[in-house]
């Protein structure tokens, strides 16, 4: 996509509302008014090195008026011009001037921010007495922009919006072929997940936790999720591997377990590794040879014995018997999705096999 399309800066835009949003969820336990995280600014300082001022002046002022529309008022909206729009000004300038990182510019960026909020303030009031509060919020600006602008600045950005919703949990709505739909407080969040993650959700209405891998593209905004942390860990491995992206690596997934991976890489086994949908002999040799060094025998025992004997609290997971019933009928050729409604229609028992399972489900295929 355009880089100059509507939809490019909207993706941008609804990226930094949601942090907003966040961030209104989580006041800091400090009893001084005005102090935030600065997570929206975060979202804006990764638009200004990643592709622009004019694109992080847009998505800053895009994010401002939505966000006091939705979640303020008018006051709100001009006192978060205010900070928002010298914030960015200043950070521009430093990040022009090349001499500045990630860090300086963020702490530059959260006492401008804190400064232009106070002006409007003062300006508004008529009473400047109000800038005696400057030092509070000044060294409250300097200690969020060091936490929003910790790391380097070129490599970074990209991975500090990707960790920045680390899981989800709510109550989930609807099951796909390729995704769940959940929703958290008000807002549907659809999250890509594996196949089996898919078999192994439980009924619609309960509530679901995903470990969340946040990728974010010019086109769209896309949350992978995953039931278990191992398994997030392992995708972002594979994600590493040049020539596997997101929909490969959650191919790689559904096909084969976080431990048979292991395995298979440490053991050479490209034949299994092909066994996951679009990976050829050429991609599976690939695969192994980069990620040989990140794994070793006694991590993969551990974590098998880790992933075996244990069950996320929260997560929703089916038992075995159900798990294989659903795998069963989608290796008949059922997408994951009629598989799982069909499990989930069916009378089935904590006692009941897999093979009873299976039975009850294919009467309700037809």
């Amino acid at each position: 996509m355009n880089k100059k399309s509507p939809a490019f800066y909207g993706v941008l835009a609804s990226l930094a509302l949601i942090a907003s949003y966040v961030e209104s969820l989580v006041p800091l336990p400090v009893p001084v008014p005005g102090i935030r995280l600065g997570l929206a600014n975060a979202v804006v300082l990764a638009v200004l090195e990643l592709f622009g001022f004019r694109e992080a002046f847009l998505v800053s002022v895009v994010r401002i008026l939505l966000s006091g529309f939705l979640f303020g008022n008018l006051s709100s909206i001009f006192y978060s011009l205010g900070g928002g729009l010298l914030s960015l000004l200043l950070m521009n300038l430093l990040y022009k001037k090349g001499s500045f990182g990630t860090l300086g510019i963020s702490m530059a960026g959260g006492v401008a921010h804190n400064f232009g909020q106070l002006l409007v303030a003062s300006l508004a009031v008529q009473n400047l007495s109000l800038f005696y509060y400057f030092p509070v919020l000044l060294g409250a600006g300097v200690l969020t922009g060091a936490v929003i602008g910790w790391g380097d600045p070129e490599k970074d950005q990209e991975e500090r919006i990707q960790r920045m919703i680390s899981y989800v949990r709510g109550e989930l709505v609807q099951a796909m072929d390729t995704y769940a739909v959940l929703d958290v407080n008000g807002f549907g969040l659809r999250v890509f997940l594996t196949g089996r993650d898919l078999s192994a959700l439980p009924p619609n209405g309960e509530e679901v936790r995903f470990h969340t891998y946040f990728m974010v593209k010019e086109d769209a905004m896309q949350l992978y999720g995953f039931l278990r942390p191992d398994d997030l860990e392992v995708y972002k491995l594979l994600l590493a591997v040049n020539g596997i992206g997101p929909k490969a690596a959650m191919g790689i997934l559904s096909a084969l377990s976080a431990d048979d991976i292991r395995f298979a890489v440490l053991s050479g086994d490209e034949k299994t590794i092909t066994k996951a949908p679009g990976i050829g002999k050429k991609t599976a040799q690939k695969l192994i040879l980069e990620l040989k060094d990140k794994f070793s025998l006694e991590e993969a025992f551990d974590k098998r014995l880790e992933n075996a004997g244990s069950v996320p609290a929260g997560s929703g997971i089916m038992n075995d018997a159900k798990t294989e019933a659903v795998e069963a009928l989608t290796a008949l050729g059922y997408s994951n999705a009629d598989a799982l409604r069909a499990v989930k229609k069916a009378a089935v028992s904590d006692e009941m096999d897999t093979e009873e399972i299976l039975k009850a489900a294919l009467k309700n295929m037809f």
